[in-house]
């Protein structure tokens, strides 16, 4: 049996949408360097001073005095800067609605520089705050900072 040119064009057409419609999806998918990108671009920043007392981030000194989840991200996700000296913390997430998680992350040595999940699954528009629990502060204090993404 003869192929048409007309039916050969076809072919080629819908193979090209379909390929071009995956490819988009994939651009998109958690997990891609292109969410990552998409959801570590938006981060905002942050500082903080070691404390004995637990320090509330933000802080209306600062900005707003609450972070909203946006579609970029579906987790929320930490970063501490190098160079800001050994983050001995831990930090746990606390929303507006449900409270303080229950359990905390911990950061030490070998975690600056790097972006650490510290909630998951977090629905589009939800209000929060992070807490953090310095374990060790240094004579004198000492000044931290990072990004957060969600």
């Amino acid at each position: 049996m003869k192929t048409t040119r007309a039916a050969r064009r076809f072919r080629a057409l819908a193979g090209a949408v379909a390929g071009t419609m995956l490819g988009a999806a994939v651009a998109v998918m958690p997990g891609t360097a292109a969410h990552a990108a998409s959801c570590y671009g938006g981060a905002v920043g942050w500082n903080s001073s070691a404390s004995h007392d637990n320090v509330m981030l933000p802080n209306a000194i600062t900005g707003p005095n609450r972070w909203t989840t946006t579609s970029r991200c579906g987790d929320i996700n930490f970063w501490v800067d190098g160079g800001t000296g050994t983050f001995n913390a831990d930090v746990r997430v606390c929303f507006d609605r449900t409270g303080c998680q229950g359990s905390w992350k911990q950061f030490g040595t070998g975690d600056a520089e790097k972006w650490k999940v510290i909630a998951t699954d977090v629905r589009d528009g939800t209000k929060f705050r992070i807490e953090i629990n310095y374990r060790f502060v240094p004579q004198g204090g000492r000044r931290y900072g990072g990004k957060v993404a969600f």
